[in-house]
């Protein structure tokens, strides 16, 4: 079974990009980045050519760049450059790069309709939730003709540290950084499934893992089911009927697989961990054999394929999820070439 908890995932987190940012405030190890270049013999001969460190540094830009977040490869993202004329200060920008979605989802089978929509997909910076973090006055410390800087940088929701190198014309650039709101961080679990739903009469929110909270007050009337007297209600009514009799021991009999709907979610999905520093990753089963589940490990998924931040506005109230490019289009690749032997994330 192809991660069917990425498909659903990946159509949630296409919803929710939000804010630009940029800064003012920039700290620097110099002591370190002296000893740095020490130990590695720098020289800055009088009359050497300077080389031009200016450009963007992605996928998509003039010049590579190999960057790692809170220790893990992190992908779909640029560093732009903009240095002085004596190459010893830089304002560094960073943001994430363009992938080019349309080329990838024509190939898929009856795809082909959205073809010269132009279809782009552009995330947020290294750090969740900011379109762009730009930082001034950065010291560039040249060791032969590679150049190193460090720093870090404070904000209200977060604090990040940076470390680069641009050596032959490639950036490599370790960023950690660290969400200030730590209230979703911690490991969550499914609740249990509750077989005597349909006698106790209790709702969906407090039966079992599925439910749908659907803010409406206007009343539905989905149509004639037998046995079933005023269906016409609101969503939450609806929904809150259809999850709880499905999820009824009586009804796997009719279910293509012996077994009730909400034991399915629960064969699927195990638990979600929330890192302090906004990475998430699920315990998920990918066995293809919802009787049987075969659990992967914590590093089953890479803790920067998706990760979470706070809404802006209620903080207390919503978190907004994000897809690193790389999943993104491991996810539409998984409609074009299905496959079953094994965990998609790796």
């Amino acid at each position: 079974m192809k991660n069917k908890l990425s498909y659903l995932i990946g159509v949630a987190c296409l919803l929710c990009y939000t804010s630009t940012f940029t800064s003012c405030v920039n700290g620097v190890d110099d002591e370190y980045l002296e000893q740095k270049f020490t130990e590695n013999n720098g020289t800055d001969e009088e009359g050497d050519e300077l080389p031009d460190l200016n450009g963007d540094y992605s996928i998509e830009g003039d010049y590579e760049l190999i960057m790692t977040c809170n220790g893990e490869p992190l992908e779909g993202k640029k560093v732009v450059m903009a240095v002085d004329e004596t190459n010893e200060s830089a304002t560094i920008t960073f943001a994430a790069a363009e992938t080019d979605l349309e080329s990838i989802i024509g190939l898929i089978p009856g795809a082909n309709l959205i073809q010269g929509l132009g279809l782009k997909y552009t995330g947020n910076s290294p750090v969740p939730g900011e379109k762009e973090i730009t930082i001034t006055n950065v010291p560039l410390f040249r060791n032969g003709m590679n150049y190193m800087f460090k720093g870090s940088y404070i904000q209200p929701t977060y604090t990040m540290d940076y470390e680069g190198k641009i050596e032959d014309e490639k950036l490599t650039v370790d960023i950690n950084y660290e969400l200030t709101n730590q209230k979703l961080a911690g490991t969550w679990n499914l609740a249990p499934v509750n077989t005597n739903a349909m006698m106790e009469g209790i709702n969906c929110v407090t039966t079992s893992p599925l439910w749908i909270n659907w803010d409406s007050q206007v009343a539905i009337d989905p149509g004639y089911i037998e046995g079933v007297d005023n269906l016409k209600q609101q969503p939450n009514g609806i929904f809150t009927y259809l999850i709880v009799i499905l999820g009824d021991p009586i009804m796997a009999d009719y279910l293509p697989i012996n077994l009730p709907v909400q034991k399915w979610i629960s064969n699927l999905l195990k638990s979600v961990t929330a890192k302090p520093n906004g990475g998430m990753y699920a315990i998920y089963s990918y066995s293809g054999d919802l009787e049987h589940p075969q659990w992967s490990s914590s590093d089953g998924m890479p803790h920067n394929a998706m990760r979470y931040y706070y809404d802006p506005e209620k903080p207390d109230e919503k978190i907004h999820l994000e897809l690193n490019s790389g999943l993104l289009i491991d996810i539409i690749q998984g409609f074009i070439t299905p496959s079953h032997a094994g965990p998609v994330l790796k």
